[in-house]
């Protein structure tokens, strides 16, 4: 995780640094617990949609926690999912970083909650 972490910040300061050019305002959105599905909030994810499209970032980067699965050790990530993280996240945002959350990756014992949808979020 920790080397993830080094390369991630050195993609960002160079996007950051080189993409835009000099004397240019540089927006990126970033937001994390976005929690699509049953156990999300949605009135609160929609308001920071509708925030993030009014700014109208250059990037987005989305820290993780995209799905909160509904029942414990869920079997598999239903595609309702992940048709709504690419409707709100995916197609308003062509440059896109997305970093796995503890809610993104397989259920374990200790996270029973576990979406497992990462496998199908990490290619968007």
């Amino acid at each position: 995780m920790k080397k993830f972490a080094i390369v991630f910040l050195l993609a960002l300061a160079l996007f950051v640094n080189c993409s835009m050019g000099e004397g240019t305002t540089t927006r990126i959105a970033i937001v994390g617990d976005t929690g699509t599905g049953e156990r999300g909030y949605a009135p609160g994810f929609s308001a920071v949609q509708n925030a993030m499209r009014n700014k109208i970032p250059d990037a987005l980067l989305h820290l993780g926690d995209f799905v909160y699965q509904p029942e414990p050790f869920p079997n598999s990530c239903p595609d309702r999912y992940i048709e709504e993280i690419k409707k709100t996240l995916v197609v308003p945002y062509p440059l896109r970083l997305f970093v796995a959350g503890d809610n993104d990756l397989p259920p374990k014992k200790w996270k029973p909650k576990a979406s497992g949808c990462w496998d199908k979020i990490d290619p968007l």
